[in-house]
């Protein structure tokens, strides 16, 4: 069975998909960790719909960033 995000991103536009985000704020952790897997097509669907929905040094995209010595 497919999980409600993967549901969500195939089904629906992206203004409909960033108020799921906003509805269900522990699915965006997930669609983190869908946009960095490899699973085709949720992997750039969830990508642009946490571009969409991530503000500027988003305490919630920190854990999955690298540290590389770039200031975030």
């Amino acid at each position: 069975m497919q999980s409600k995000l993967k549901n969500v991103l195939l089904r629906f536009y992206k203004p409909d998909m960033a108020n799921f985000i906003a509805e269900n704020p522990g699915e965006f952790t997930e669609a983190v960790k869908m946009s960095l897997s490899d699973e085709h097509p949720y992997c750039w669907r969830a990508a642009s719909l946490v571009w969409d929905c991530m503000t500027e040094n988003d305490e919630r995209v920190k854990p999955f960033v690298k540290k590389s010595g770039l200031v975030l």
